[in-house]
Protein backbone atom coordinates (compact mmCIF):
# COMPACT_ATOMS: atom_id res chain seq x y z
CA UNK A 1 0.00 0.00 0.00
CA UNK A 2 1.39 3.41 -0.83
CA UNK A 3 1.22 5.77 1.43
CA UNK A 4 0.49 9.90 1.38
CA UNK A 5 2.31 12.38 3.39
CA UNK A 6 -0.39 14.91 4.86
CA UNK A 7 0.66 17.97 6.02
CA UNK A 8 -0.99 19.48 9.34
CA UNK A 9 -0.32 22.11 10.45
CA UNK A 10 3.33 22.19 11.44
CA UNK A 11 3.41 18.13 10.37
CA UNK A 12 2.02 15.92 7.57
CA UNK A 13 0.23 13.47 7.43
CA UNK A 14 0.53 10.10 5.17
CA UNK A 15 -2.57 8.61 3.96
CA UNK A 16 -3.06 5.33 2.02
CA UNK A 17 -3.89 5.79 -1.39
CA UNK A 18 -7.35 3.83 -1.12
CA UNK A 19 -8.33 6.81 1.47
CA UNK A 20 -7.72 9.74 -0.92
CA UNK A 21 -11.30 10.41 -0.60
CA UNK A 22 -11.70 10.52 2.94
CA UNK A 23 -9.14 12.53 5.27
CA UNK A 24 -9.79 12.42 9.44
CA UNK A 25 -11.37 14.94 10.91
CA UNK A 26 -9.62 18.28 11.18
CA UNK A 27 -8.40 18.42 7.94
CA UNK A 28 -9.26 18.67 4.41
CA UNK A 29 -7.99 17.25 1.16
CA UNK A 30 -5.93 19.59 -0.88
CA UNK A 31 -7.22 18.46 -4.59
CA UNK A 32 -4.15 19.69 -6.14
CA UNK A 33 -2.12 16.72 -4.72
CA UNK A 34 -4.81 15.03 -3.14
CA UNK A 35 -3.07 15.50 0.41
CA UNK A 36 -5.33 16.07 3.56
CA UNK A 37 -4.26 18.86 5.15
CA UNK A 38 -5.48 20.20 9.04
CA UNK A 39 -7.29 23.24 9.12
CA UNK A 40 -5.83 25.90 11.06
CA UNK A 41 -6.49 27.61 14.23
CA UNK A 42 -9.89 29.67 14.43
CA UNK A 43 -11.33 27.50 11.50
CA UNK A 44 -13.01 24.17 11.16
CA UNK A 45 -13.18 21.57 8.29
CA UNK A 46 -16.78 21.71 6.37
CA UNK A 47 -17.25 20.20 3.50
CA UNK A 48 -13.69 19.44 2.78
CA UNK A 49 -12.95 22.93 3.58
CA UNK A 50 -11.66 25.12 6.63
CA UNK A 51 -14.56 27.71 7.67
CA UNK A 52 -13.51 30.51 9.93
CA UNK A 53 -15.01 30.19 13.56
CA UNK A 54 -18.17 32.61 13.67
CA UNK A 55 -17.22 35.76 16.19
CA UNK A 56 -17.75 34.41 19.78
CA UNK A 57 -16.02 31.27 18.94
CA UNK A 58 -12.61 30.12 18.56
CA UNK A 59 -10.52 26.36 17.28
CA UNK A 60 -7.48 25.38 17.79
CA UNK A 61 -6.83 23.43 14.18
CA UNK A 62 -9.49 20.63 15.00
CA UNK A 63 -12.59 20.12 13.51
CA UNK A 64 -14.33 22.64 16.14
CA UNK A 65 -15.11 25.95 16.94
CA UNK A 66 -15.58 25.87 20.94
CA UNK A 67 -17.75 29.06 22.07
CA UNK A 68 -16.00 31.49 24.29
CA UNK A 69 -16.92 31.39 28.36
CA UNK A 70 -18.56 34.41 29.77
CA UNK A 71 -16.97 37.45 29.55
CA UNK A 72 -14.45 36.72 26.66
CA UNK A 73 -14.94 37.27 23.19
CA UNK A 74 -13.14 36.86 19.91
CA UNK A 75 -13.37 37.66 16.15
CA UNK A 76 -14.20 35.83 13.37
CA UNK A 77 -11.88 33.15 12.54
CA UNK A 78 -9.84 33.43 15.78
CA UNK A 79 -8.07 30.79 18.13
CA UNK A 80 -8.68 31.98 21.13
CA UNK A 81 -10.92 34.42 23.54
CA UNK A 82 -9.84 37.83 24.94
CA UNK A 83 -10.92 38.00 28.24
CA UNK A 84 -12.86 41.84 28.26
CA UNK A 85 -11.28 43.80 30.19
CA UNK A 86 -12.34 45.69 33.38
CA UNK A 87 -15.40 48.52 32.81
CA UNK A 88 -17.02 46.47 30.53
CA UNK A 89 -18.98 43.48 30.32
CA UNK A 90 -19.31 40.79 27.21
CA UNK A 91 -21.90 40.76 25.27
CA UNK A 92 -22.62 37.91 22.86
CA UNK A 93 -19.01 36.62 23.68
CA UNK A 94 -18.94 39.10 20.36
CA UNK A 95 -18.01 42.26 22.21
CA UNK A 96 -16.94 44.38 25.33
CA UNK A 97 -19.23 47.31 25.87
CA UNK A 98 -18.57 49.55 28.78
CA UNK A 99 -20.01 49.79 31.64
CA UNK A 100 -22.48 52.63 31.94
CA UNK A 101 -22.12 55.45 34.35
CA UNK A 102 -22.91 54.03 38.05
CA UNK A 103 -22.10 50.72 37.26
CA UNK A 104 -18.52 49.12 37.54
CA UNK A 105 -17.55 45.43 35.95
CA UNK A 106 -14.13 42.75 36.70
CA UNK A 107 -12.04 41.79 33.82
CA UNK A 108 -13.60 38.94 32.20
CA UNK A 109 -17.38 40.34 33.34
CA UNK A 110 -20.63 39.14 31.76
CA UNK A 111 -22.13 41.83 32.68
CA UNK A 112 -22.11 45.31 35.24
CA UNK A 113 -22.65 45.99 38.58
CA UNK A 114 -24.61 48.68 40.20
CA UNK A 115 -22.44 50.69 42.37
CA UNK A 116 -23.64 51.04 45.94
CA UNK A 117 -25.62 53.59 47.04
CA UNK A 118 -22.96 56.73 48.11
CA UNK A 119 -20.82 55.40 45.27
CA UNK A 120 -20.81 56.60 41.77
CA UNK A 121 -18.53 55.97 38.55
CA UNK A 122 -18.40 56.98 35.08
CA UNK A 123 -18.84 55.42 31.95
CA UNK A 124 -16.23 52.41 31.47
CA UNK A 125 -15.06 52.39 34.96
CA UNK A 126 -13.61 49.17 36.64
CA UNK A 127 -14.67 50.73 40.61
CA UNK A 128 -17.02 53.51 41.64
CA UNK A 129 -15.23 56.11 43.60
CA UNK A 130 -16.83 57.58 47.25
CA UNK A 131 -19.03 60.25 47.27
CA UNK A 132 -17.09 62.64 49.76
CA UNK A 133 -18.74 64.10 52.73
CA UNK A 134 -20.67 67.44 52.05
CA UNK A 135 -22.12 65.35 48.87
CA UNK A 136 -24.81 62.84 47.98
CA UNK A 137 -24.64 60.47 45.16
CA UNK A 138 -27.17 61.27 42.41
CA UNK A 139 -28.55 57.84 40.89
CA UNK A 140 -24.95 56.59 40.94
CA UNK A 141 -23.98 58.94 38.30
CA UNK A 142 -22.64 62.07 40.09
CA UNK A 143 -22.08 63.76 43.49
CA UNK A 144 -24.03 66.99 44.61
CA UNK A 145 -23.25 69.04 46.97
CA UNK A 146 -25.53 68.96 49.62
CA UNK A 147 -27.69 72.67 50.07
CA UNK A 148 -27.28 75.16 52.74
CA UNK A 149 -28.57 73.87 56.05
CA UNK A 150 -27.80 70.04 55.06
CA UNK A 151 -24.97 67.74 55.40
CA UNK A 152 -23.63 64.81 54.96
CA UNK A 153 -20.88 62.20 55.57
CA UNK A 154 -18.51 60.57 52.78
CA UNK A 155 -20.93 57.84 51.05
CA UNK A 156 -24.00 59.24 51.42
CA UNK A 157 -26.91 58.83 49.22
CA UNK A 158 -28.52 62.07 50.77
CA UNK A 159 -28.15 64.56 53.14
CA UNK A 160 -29.08 65.38 56.70
CA UNK A 161 -30.49 68.36 57.51
CA UNK A 162 -28.98 70.33 60.23
CA UNK A 163 -30.40 70.20 63.80
CA UNK A 164 -32.34 73.47 64.96
CA UNK A 165 -29.86 75.87 65.90
CA UNK A 166 -27.19 75.04 63.57
CA UNK A 167 -26.52 76.07 59.71
CA UNK A 168 -24.08 74.85 57.47
CA UNK A 169 -23.11 76.47 53.69
CA UNK A 170 -23.38 74.45 49.89
CA UNK A 171 -21.26 71.28 50.14
CA UNK A 172 -20.38 71.23 53.92
CA UNK A 173 -19.84 68.21 55.62
CA UNK A 174 -21.02 69.30 59.38
CA UNK A 175 -23.04 71.95 60.79
CA UNK A 176 -21.94 74.76 62.78
CA UNK A 177 -23.98 75.74 65.99
CA UNK A 178 -25.42 79.43 65.93
CA UNK A 179 -23.09 81.51 68.72
CA UNK A 180 -24.94 82.99 71.70
CA UNK A 181 -27.07 86.19 70.75
CA UNK A 182 -27.90 84.99 67.27
CA UNK A 183 -30.12 82.49 66.17
CA UNK A 184 -30.69 80.14 63.13
CA UNK A 185 -32.55 81.49 60.39
CA UNK A 186 -33.51 78.68 57.49
CA UNK A 187 -30.81 76.50 58.15
CA UNK A 188 -28.82 79.14 56.08
CA UNK A 189 -27.58 81.84 58.49
CA UNK A 190 -27.49 83.03 62.16
CA UNK A 191 -29.15 85.76 62.74
CA UNK A 192 -28.40 88.45 65.55
CA UNK A 193 -31.23 88.73 68.20
CA UNK A 194 -32.92 91.89 67.86
CA UNK A 195 -33.12 94.40 70.66
CA UNK A 196 -34.78 93.45 73.82
CA UNK A 197 -34.31 89.73 73.08
CA UNK A 198 -31.33 86.91 73.94
CA UNK A 199 -30.25 83.04 72.76
CA UNK A 200 -27.63 80.49 74.17
CA UNK A 201 -25.72 78.74 71.42
CA UNK A 202 -27.40 76.85 69.25
CA UNK A 203 -30.90 79.02 69.33
CA UNK A 204 -33.35 78.28 66.66
CA UNK A 205 -35.18 81.55 67.76
CA UNK A 206 -34.56 83.92 70.52
CA UNK A 207 -35.98 84.86 74.03
CA UNK A 208 -37.79 87.75 74.70
CA UNK A 209 -35.68 89.63 77.88
CA UNK A 210 -37.63 89.28 81.41
CA UNK A 211 -39.50 92.18 82.33
CA UNK A 212 -36.96 94.67 84.11
CA UNK A 213 -34.05 93.53 81.63
CA UNK A 214 -32.75 94.62 78.39
CA UNK A 215 -30.48 93.77 75.29
CA UNK A 216 -28.77 95.11 72.74
CA UNK A 217 -28.48 93.54 69.01
CA UNK A 218 -26.88 90.58 69.39
CA UNK A 219 -26.58 89.99 73.00
CA UNK A 220 -26.40 86.33 74.79
CA UNK A 221 -28.08 88.32 77.73
CA UNK A 222 -29.99 90.36 79.09
CA UNK A 223 -28.52 93.31 81.47
CA UNK A 224 -31.31 93.98 85.21
CA UNK A 225 -32.06 97.30 84.81
CA UNK A 226 -30.66 98.95 87.89
CA UNK A 227 -32.54 100.86 90.66
CA UNK A 228 -33.96 104.11 89.53
CA UNK A 229 -34.65 103.13 86.44
CA UNK A 230 -37.72 101.02 84.31
CA UNK A 231 -37.52 99.20 81.35
CA UNK A 232 -39.13 100.17 78.27
CA UNK A 233 -39.62 97.86 75.76
CA UNK A 234 -37.06 95.82 77.30
CA UNK A 235 -34.45 97.95 75.11
CA UNK A 236 -33.48 100.52 77.27
CA UNK A 237 -33.67 101.22 81.09
CA UNK A 238 -35.17 104.86 81.45
CA UNK A 239 -34.60 107.14 84.44
CA UNK A 240 -37.57 107.23 86.79
CA UNK A 241 -39.25 110.75 86.93
CA UNK A 242 -39.28 112.97 89.92
CA UNK A 243 -41.94 111.85 92.74
CA UNK A 244 -41.55 108.10 91.50
CA UNK A 245 -38.70 105.32 92.29
CA UNK A 246 -37.63 101.44 91.29
CA UNK A 247 -35.75 98.68 93.02
CA UNK A 248 -33.33 97.14 90.19
CA UNK A 249 -35.31 94.87 87.69
CA UNK A 250 -38.88 97.20 87.71
CA UNK A 251 -40.32 97.13 84.46
CA UNK A 252 -42.56 100.70 85.65
CA UNK A 253 -41.70 103.10 88.75
CA UNK A 254 -43.54 103.36 91.90
CA UNK A 255 -44.84 106.67 92.76
CA UNK A 256 -43.24 108.06 96.51
CA UNK A 257 -45.91 107.46 98.91
CA UNK A 258 -47.89 110.75 100.82
CA UNK A 259 -45.54 113.00 102.47
CA UNK A 260 -41.85 111.65 100.52
CA UNK A 261 -39.92 112.99 97.46
CA UNK A 262 -37.77 111.52 95.06
CA UNK A 263 -35.40 113.50 91.83
CA UNK A 264 -34.84 112.11 88.92
CA UNK A 265 -33.47 108.45 88.62
CA UNK A 266 -33.51 107.46 92.16
CA UNK A 267 -33.97 104.45 93.36
CA UNK A 268 -36.10 105.24 96.98
CA UNK A 269 -37.83 108.13 98.21
CA UNK A 270 -36.66 110.78 100.90
CA UNK A 271 -39.00 111.44 103.65
CA UNK A 272 -39.93 115.58 103.96
CA UNK A 273 -38.45 116.62 107.24
CA UNK A 274 -40.86 118.32 110.03
CA UNK A 275 -42.18 121.65 109.48
CA UNK A 276 -42.54 121.26 105.80
CA UNK A 277 -44.86 118.73 103.49
CA UNK A 278 -44.62 117.30 100.42
CA UNK A 279 -45.88 118.67 96.81
CA UNK A 280 -46.81 116.32 94.49
CA UNK A 281 -43.97 114.12 95.66
CA UNK A 282 -41.79 116.50 94.14
CA UNK A 283 -39.72 118.84 96.97
CA UNK A 284 -40.60 119.49 100.79
CA UNK A 285 -42.02 123.33 100.88
CA UNK A 286 -41.45 124.39 104.60
CA UNK A 287 -44.85 125.00 106.35
CA UNK A 288 -46.63 128.68 106.08
CA UNK A 289 -46.31 131.11 109.31
CA UNK A 290 -49.09 129.88 111.68
CA UNK A 291 -48.45 125.82 110.35
CA UNK A 292 -47.13 123.15 111.15
CA UNK A 293 -46.08 119.48 110.15
CA UNK A 294 -44.70 116.02 111.37
CA UNK A 295 -42.03 114.41 109.15
CA UNK A 296 -43.71 112.63 106.53
CA UNK A 297 -46.26 114.87 106.04
CA UNK A 298 -48.16 115.72 102.80
CA UNK A 299 -49.58 118.74 104.01
CA UNK A 300 -49.52 121.02 106.87
CA UNK A 301 -51.78 122.09 110.02
CA UNK A 302 -52.73 124.93 111.13
CA UNK A 303 -51.95 125.57 114.56
CA UNK A 304 -54.44 126.11 117.40
CA UNK A 305 -55.92 129.09 118.21
CA UNK A 306 -53.59 130.73 120.98
CA UNK A 307 -50.76 128.91 119.25
CA UNK A 308 -47.84 130.61 116.94
CA UNK A 309 -45.12 129.07 114.48
CA UNK A 310 -42.63 130.76 112.37
CA UNK A 311 -42.40 129.40 108.58
CA UNK A 312 -40.87 125.83 108.16
CA UNK A 313 -41.26 124.70 111.92
CA UNK A 314 -42.45 121.75 112.91
CA UNK A 315 -44.64 122.19 116.34
CA UNK A 316 -46.55 125.38 117.40
CA UNK A 317 -45.32 127.48 120.63
CA UNK A 318 -48.06 128.64 122.96
CA UNK A 319 -49.00 132.43 123.47
CA UNK A 320 -48.13 133.67 126.44
CA UNK A 321 -50.26 135.07 129.53
CA UNK A 322 -50.74 138.94 128.29
CA UNK A 323 -51.01 137.54 124.61
CA UNK A 324 -53.70 136.03 122.14
CA UNK A 325 -53.62 134.72 118.80
CA UNK A 326 -56.84 134.75 116.99
CA UNK A 327 -55.79 132.07 114.42
CA UNK A 328 -55.94 134.29 111.29
CA UNK A 329 -52.73 133.30 109.76
CA UNK A 330 -53.50 135.25 106.46
CA UNK A 331 -51.43 138.31 107.12
CA UNK A 332 -47.66 138.32 106.74
CA UNK A 333 -46.74 138.87 110.62
CA UNK A 334 -47.83 136.19 112.81
CA UNK A 335 -47.25 136.42 116.40
CA UNK A 336 -49.06 136.70 119.89
CA UNK A 337 -50.91 139.97 119.90
CA UNK A 338 -50.65 141.47 123.56
CA UNK A 339 -54.06 142.29 125.45
CA UNK A 340 -54.91 145.77 125.45
CA UNK A 341 -55.63 147.70 128.11
CA UNK A 342 -58.25 146.90 129.97
CA UNK A 343 -57.81 143.70 128.57
CA UNK A 344 -56.05 140.19 130.06
CA UNK A 345 -55.20 136.56 129.20
CA UNK A 346 -54.12 133.47 130.46
CA UNK A 347 -51.59 131.41 128.42
CA UNK A 348 -53.35 129.85 125.24
CA UNK A 349 -55.90 132.36 124.32
CA UNK A 350 -57.48 132.98 121.01
CA UNK A 351 -59.05 136.53 122.44
CA UNK A 352 -58.21 139.07 125.73
CA UNK A 353 -61.20 139.08 128.66
CA UNK A 354 -62.13 142.60 129.46
CA UNK A 355 -61.08 143.47 133.18
CA UNK A 356 -64.53 143.30 135.60
CA UNK A 357 -65.48 146.86 136.58
CA UNK A 358 -63.20 148.43 139.68
CA UNK A 359 -60.05 146.46 137.64
CA UNK A 360 -57.77 147.71 135.18
CA UNK A 361 -54.57 146.73 133.26
CA UNK A 362 -51.87 147.90 130.95
CA UNK A 363 -51.07 146.50 128.17
CA UNK A 364 -50.01 142.86 127.42
CA UNK A 365 -50.76 141.93 131.07
CA UNK A 366 -52.11 138.69 132.42
CA UNK A 367 -54.40 139.62 134.92
CA UNK A 368 -56.16 142.63 136.57
CA UNK A 369 -55.16 144.65 139.00
CA UNK A 370 -58.16 146.03 141.53
CA UNK A 371 -58.43 149.87 141.78
CA UNK A 372 -58.12 150.49 145.79
CA UNK A 373 -60.43 151.89 148.09
CA UNK A 374 -60.78 155.55 147.57
CA UNK A 375 -60.18 155.61 143.91
CA UNK A 376 -62.22 154.38 141.16
CA UNK A 377 -61.42 152.56 137.80
CA UNK A 378 -61.89 154.78 134.35
CA UNK A 379 -62.50 152.86 131.30
CA UNK A 380 -60.40 149.90 132.50
CA UNK A 381 -57.17 151.84 131.90
CA UNK A 382 -56.75 153.49 135.11
CA UNK A 383 -57.75 154.10 138.82
CA UNK A 384 -58.61 157.98 139.85
CA UNK A 385 -58.77 159.08 143.04
CA UNK A 386 -62.11 159.77 144.72
CA UNK A 387 -63.04 163.52 145.57
CA UNK A 388 -62.87 165.17 148.55
CA UNK A 389 -66.46 164.64 149.76
CA UNK A 390 -66.35 161.36 147.93
CA UNK A 391 -65.78 157.67 149.19
CA UNK A 392 -65.38 154.39 147.47
CA UNK A 393 -64.66 150.89 148.53
CA UNK A 394 -61.88 148.63 146.63
CA UNK A 395 -62.51 147.41 143.23
CA UNK A 396 -65.07 150.38 142.36
CA UNK A 397 -66.36 151.57 139.24
CA UNK A 398 -67.30 155.22 140.74
CA UNK A 399 -67.52 157.09 143.99
CA UNK A 400 -70.26 157.86 146.04
CA UNK A 401 -70.93 161.41 148.02
CA UNK A 402 -70.41 160.73 151.85
CA UNK A 403 -73.67 162.17 152.43
CA UNK A 404 -75.41 159.30 150.79
CA UNK A 405 -77.15 156.58 152.32
CA UNK A 406 -78.91 153.68 151.26
CA UNK A 407 -82.47 153.43 150.90
CA UNK A 408 -84.11 150.29 152.41
CA UNK A 409 -86.03 148.34 150.18
CA UNK A 410 -88.64 145.80 150.98
CA UNK A 411 -88.16 142.21 150.51
CA UNK A 412 -87.30 140.69 146.77
CA UNK A 413 -86.12 144.22 145.36
CA UNK A 414 -82.68 146.18 145.14
CA UNK A 415 -81.32 149.26 145.44
CA UNK A 416 -79.66 150.93 142.70
CA UNK A 417 -77.09 153.81 143.93
CA UNK A 418 -77.48 155.21 140.36
CA UNK A 419 -80.77 156.27 140.39
CA UNK A 420 -81.15 156.16 144.52
CA UNK A 421 -84.23 153.72 144.17
CA UNK A 422 -85.16 150.23 144.86
CA UNK A 423 -86.61 147.76 141.96
CA UNK A 424 -88.35 144.59 142.51
CA UNK A 425 -86.46 141.71 140.57
CA UNK A 426 -87.76 140.08 137.93
CA UNK A 427 -89.52 136.56 138.36
CA UNK A 428 -86.72 133.63 138.91
CA UNK A 429 -84.15 135.97 138.30
CA UNK A 430 -81.87 138.24 139.91
CA UNK A 431 -81.92 141.48 139.84
CA UNK A 432 -78.88 143.73 138.32
CA UNK A 433 -78.50 147.02 139.50
CA UNK A 434 -76.12 149.86 139.19
CA UNK A 435 -74.33 149.56 142.50
CA UNK A 436 -70.75 149.35 141.35
CA UNK A 437 -68.87 148.15 143.86
CA UNK A 438 -68.67 144.86 146.09
CA UNK A 439 -69.76 145.26 149.48
CA UNK A 440 -68.57 141.99 150.68
CA UNK A 441 -66.43 144.22 152.99
CA UNK A 442 -70.09 145.61 154.82
CA UNK A 443 -71.78 142.53 154.95
CA UNK A 444 -71.94 142.43 158.90
CA UNK A 445 -73.26 145.92 159.12
CA UNK A 446 -75.75 147.02 156.39
CA UNK A 447 -79.36 145.84 157.65
CA UNK A 448 -81.90 146.01 155.74
CA UNK A 449 -86.09 146.35 156.20
CA UNK A 450 -87.86 143.52 158.76
CA UNK A 451 -84.07 142.64 159.15
CA UNK A 452 -83.18 140.78 155.74
CA UNK A 453 -79.96 139.65 155.77
CA UNK A 454 -77.91 140.02 152.49
CA UNK A 455 -78.01 136.59 150.96
CA UNK A 456 -75.64 137.21 147.30
CA UNK A 457 -74.13 140.11 146.48
CA UNK A 458 -73.23 140.01 142.64
CA UNK A 459 -70.38 142.56 141.16
CA UNK A 460 -73.09 145.00 139.87
CA UNK A 461 -76.28 144.69 142.12
CA UNK A 462 -77.20 143.57 145.43
CA UNK A 463 -80.34 141.11 145.95
CA UNK A 464 -82.67 141.05 148.88
CA UNK A 465 -84.29 138.08 150.42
Amino acid sequence: MSKLLLIFSFFIIYLNCDDLNSCPPGTYLMKKNSSCLSCPPGTKKIDNDCIKCPSGYYSIGLNICYNCKNGYISKEGESNCTICPAGTYESNNTKCINCSMGYYSKDGSKFCSKCRKGYISKEGESNCTICPAGTYESNNKECKNCSMGFYSNAGANECSICPKGYISKEGESNCTICPAGTYEYNYSECKNCSIGYYSNAGAHDCSICPKGYISKEGESNCTICPAGTYESNNKECKNCSIGFYSNAGANECSICPKGYISKEGESNCTICPAGTYESNNKECINCSMGYYSNAGANECSICPKGYISKEGENHCTICPAGTYSTGDFSTSSVRCEKCKMGYYSNAGANECSICPEGYISKEGESNCTICPAGTYENKKIECINCLQNQFSLDGSSFCLDKEKTLTSCSLGSYYSLQNNQCYKCGKGKFCKGAIHFILNALMEHIQMKDGANVKNVQLDHILVI
